[in-house]
């Protein structure tokens, strides 16, 4: 790095896994969003969100087969994803290109422009609603888009027994260390909850 820059932790990824999977990061950061009116490219925040959601949805299989998922930061997790598509052949890679252009695009359908990945409208992005969303959207892909609404409003909001003003458990599970291991399987067990086995 020779502009002076830190490099963050998806630009380090990016050097140290050059492959098939770096191609397909940029090939979906070219063809998305293009305005930039959801997601910042700048410093490679889009290809970080990406790629987190296609490692939650590799985890989400792993969960729905019973398979163990061993790691202990999510960084290790991201970069064994991506060692993991530097091995498809080119026309996976283009598959998963093709497959979350249409479940963003479907999604921003869905939710709209400046409600989408929020916690409110007006709110920043929210990286894990990012995520769900997504999820949701992918696999119940082929139901209508007030039944894919419902079911993020159940996923942010499925425990009618607390009391009122307090938090839901999506609230408790992303204010503290919403990347452990333990929370991001505790999301995942909810999605495969709401959408069932694939």
């Amino acid at each position: 790095n020779t502009t002076g820059v830190r490099l963050n932790a998806q630009e380090i990824r990016n050097a140290l896994h050059q492959g098939k999977s770096t191609k397909l990061l940029n090939e979906i950061s070219k063809n998305f969003d293009k305005d930039e009116k959801i997601v910042s490219k700048k410093r490679m925040k889009d290809k970080y969100l990406i790629l987190r959601f296609f490692a939650m949805d590799n985890f989400y299989k792993d969960i729905v087969a019973k398979k163990t998922v061993n790691f202990s930061f999510i960084s290790d997790y991201l970069a064994y994803i991506m060692d993991k598509f530097n091995k498809y052949d080119d026309e996976k890679i283009n598959e998963l290109k093709e497959e979350f252009i249409k479940i963003f695009n479907r999604a921003i359908t869905i939710f709209g422009e400046d409600r989408s990945f929020r916690l409110e409208q007006g709110a920043p992005l929210n990286m894990v609603l990012f995520e769900i969303t997504l999820l949701l959207t992918k696999y119940q892909y082929g139901k209508k888009d007030e039944e894919i609404r419902q079911s993020l409003n159940l996923f942010m909001d499925n425990d009618i027994s607390r009391k009122e003003n307090e938090e839901t458990p999506f609230l408790k599970n992303i204010r503290y260390h919403r990347d452990s291991k333990a929370n991001i399987e505790q999301r995942l067990n909810w999605v495969k909850d709401i959408v069932g086995d694939f």
